[in-house]
Formats: C-alpha cells, sequence, structure tokens
C-alpha cells in the first residue's frame, strides 16, 4: 500500500470536504467508506453561506449553484400537531450588517 498522510474514515459531505481541501493543500488522503458506492440520498440538505465560502474554497461553488435554492421556513411539530421548534430563513450577512448599523 502506498503512504498517505491522512486517512478519512466516511465519505459523506464532511469526509468529502475534508478530503478535497487537505488533497488542495499537497496532502496525500485516502478515504475509506463503509459503502460500496455514493450514497443515494442528499445529505447536506441545508448549507448556510458558511458552507458556499467553501465551496468556493473547493472551487465547485458554480457548478452546485444551478442546483440550490434559497432556504424556505419550516416547522416541526409533534404527534398531537404542537409546535417543537419553527426555523426561520435567516437574513444574508449584509442586511444583518445593515441592521445593526441602522440600530447605531
Amino acid at each position: 500500500m502506498k503512504e498517505v498522510d491522512v486517512l478519512i474514515v466516511g465519505t459523506g459531505p464532511t469526509g468529502a470536504t475534508l478530503a478535497g481541501l487537505l488533497g488542495q493543500r499537497g496532502l496525500r488522503v485516502a478515504v475509506f467508506d463503509r459503502l460500496p458506492d455514493l450514497y443515494q440520498l442528499p445529505r447536506a440538505a441545508g448549507m448556510d453561506h458558511e458552507v458556499m465560502r467553501i465551496a468556493q474554497e473547493l472551487g465547485i461553488a458554480d457548478r452546485m449553484a444551478p442546483h440550490i435554492a434559497p432556504y424556505r421556513p419550516s416547522e416541526y411539530r409533534g404527534m398531537d400537531g404542537q409546535l417543537i421548534k419553527r426555523l426561520d430563513a435567516v437574513p444574508p450577512p449584509q442586511e444583518k450588517a445593515a441592521a445593526r448599523l441602522a440600530r447605531g
């Protein structure tokens, strides 16, 4: 077996991203997963601006862009219909900064 600098176990979103970032920095990376093929269902269903910054660093943001839609608010309810959690869309960072400046 050839020598590697880093061994990653798990090729989910985190493992694949880590492998890409380390490979860009010149490290020899080996990635192993228990599944013999790609997982057929979505795994990174929600992304924020930090994820897109990493995608830009990996050079894949432009290829991802056509497949991304703004996050829609969602509600999670219990068996009796009671609201457990509501997740609202977060305003873009520039809107948050403008609101802070307006408040003084």
